[in-house]
């Protein structure tokens, strides 16, 4: 398999037109399905009528206290999921006694199913010349509704028995379940399901943002991992719900969120709705080559593109195009790129030659590595003379792990512009992804748009080809040895004259970037 494929390029898509497709199908209908709520605040025994499950937050060495009250709300016929967390104690005075008062420090967990609710329970423990008093304040959270019921209950000193009285004549002496009294969320519907998608893009095609996409998540975590659709139905993009929430109030095929465009490419507002079917509009999208970054309240989450993969045969119905980043090596007009970046490419567009980036000058292919991930274009256009002499030379030979590297490259056009962009770090690994012999690993963060850019040490040579990075990591990104690029321009007719003596040794970073990025351009491909 292409090492390509396996990791994720950088090549940026800049911008999206929607296409005529083929007649909808019946499945682009959305369905609003009604469903049941409480007019106005209820009581909480009405509430914990329609309630089966309640999460109880417990210290990890919790008293009798939170022992009876989970006991109390059993014996309710609730099923109690207790959910050790860290508690915070304060001194403080109650009428002129002291005493501490414990709390949950509200770290966030998972609170289930829509009619599942959380209980807060916290202890104040107070002595003084004229009061003794022990008391917990409870509170019962609906986080659908964003209801919430709040009550204090003395705790006598070791009596189960009284305390256990006071919490039933003090909430709620009685429950019995009740699906009258369930909260059942309004559903957004499509017949939408994995597999009908996946023939429907079979059939007629995508665009660069449709697709099937999978949360990422630490192994250890307990967020549901989503399996979502990006779908474009009737001129509008919405994410359907596909698998992962690990609920039974979430079916196929349900929209998970609606995607509004914004003034910036590949950058949407939406409304996402929430485990429990609340809508967050405090929430953006931005789409990337091979994934989905969606930034929602303050979290960010990967969502990485499942399919197609590379190897699926789908048609493409977008002109969208695609923006990579090359570096000149010849001053005939030759370029350095990933393959990647220009691989299936109808017309190749280069900007940023002496500065410029509001000119463009057309350019084809001369040849390409598609198992090392290079190729080589050639500026044909009729307005281009030179490049004028190129200041750095390509370094052959390996570089050893420690070294200063930096890289320079127009990454994420959209939204960070087209000024050229510098990162730096060392070289990490003489290896890259799973040992390949051909990479380097490096630590200079790289993002898409930085694929071909040219990865250079502290003196200025060309030591690599950028090509990748890996998700999920910090700041570990990856770059062809340059020796492979010498390989292919060997194959190339005549011996292209290069750059012999380096015009960047003993200047510094600044000054070199100031040189060098006029050999650094943009590449567009359609």
């Amino acid at each position: 398999m292409n090492k390509v494929s396996i990791l994720f390029s950088l090549s940026f898509l800049l911008s999206i037109q929607l296409f005529s497709q083929t007649k909808p199908l019946e499945c682009d209908d959305i369905k609003i399905i009604s469903g049941q709520n409480f007019i106005s605040k209820p009581s909480i025994c009405e509430r914990l009528s329609g309630c089966k499950n309640i999460y109880l937050p417990i210290p990890y060495n919790g008293t009798f206290v939170w022992g009876t009250f989970a006991s109390y709300l059993r014996d309710l016929g609730l099923t109690v999921i207790e959910v050790p967390i860290k508690f915070d104690k304060d001194q403080q005075n109650l009428n002129g006694a002291t005493g501490t008062y414990i709390y949950p420090s509200k770290e966030p967990f998972y609170t289930g199913e829509i009619n599942d609710l959380v209980v807060y329970l916290s202890l104040g423990d107070f002595t003084g010349q004229y009061i003794s008093k022990r008391f917990a304040k409870i509170s019962f959270i609906d986080n659908y509704n964003s209801y919430s019921w709040d009550f204090d209950i003395n705790v006598p000193a070791s009596s189960v028995q009284i305390y256990k009285k006071n919490l039933f004549n003090g909430i709620c002496y009685s429950r019995t379940y009740m699906t009258s009294k369930a909260v059942i969320a309004t559903k957004r519907y499509t017949c939408w399901n994995e597999n009908t998608i996946k023939v429907e893009f079979q059939s007629n095609g995508i665009d660069n943002y449709e697709g099937i996409y999978e949360k990422v998540i630490n192994s250890n975590s307990n967020e549901p991992k989503y399996r979502v659709a990006v779908k474009r139905i009737k001129e509008k993009y919405y994410l359907l719900y596909l698998s992962g929430a690990n609920t039974s109030d979430w079916e196929e095929g349900e929209i998970k969120a609606s995607l509004e465009p914004t003034a910036t490419i590949n950058l949407f507002n939406s409304k996402w709705l929430m485990l429990n079917k609340q809508e967050n509009s405090n929430c953006y999208i931005i789409f990337e080559t091979g994934f989905m970054n969606v930034f929602l309240d303050n979290t960010k989450d990967i969502y990485i593109k499942v399919f197609p993969t590379v190897n699926d045969n789908i048609k493409n119905n977008s002109n969208i195009p695609a923006s990579g980043t090359g570096f000149a090596i010849a001053s005939n007009g030759l370029i350095a790129t990933n393959n990647h970046v220009i691989e299936g490419a109808k017309s190749i567009i280069v900007r940023g030659i002496n500065g410029d980036f509001t000119k463009t000058y057309t350019a084809n292919i001369l040849t390409s590595d598609k198992n090392n991930d290079l190729a080589i274009i050639k500026i044909n256009d009729p307005n281009f003379t030179s490049f004028g002499h190129i200041p750095y030379i390509i370094k052959s030979g390996i570089s050893n792990v420690g070294e200063e590297v930096f890289v320079l490259g127009y990454p994420l056009r959209a939204t960070m512009g087209d000024e050229i962009k510098l990162t730096n770090g060392i070289i990490s690994s003489k290896t890259g992804f799973q040992n390949d012999i051909t990479s380097y690993q490096i630590s200079a963060p790289v993002q898409p748009g930085n694929s071909g850019g040219p990865l250079f040490d502290k003196q200025g040579n060309v030591i690599g080809v950028v090509n990748a990075k890996h998700i999920g990591a910090e700041n570990v990104s990856y770059a062809i040895k340059i020796s492979y690029l010498l390989n292919l321009i060997d194959l190339l007719d005549g011996t292209p004259v290069q750059t012999q003596v380096s015009s960047l040794n003993g200047k510094t970073l600044t000054q070199q970037v100031s040189i060098i990025n006029k050999y650094v351009y943009i590449v567009e491909v359609k």
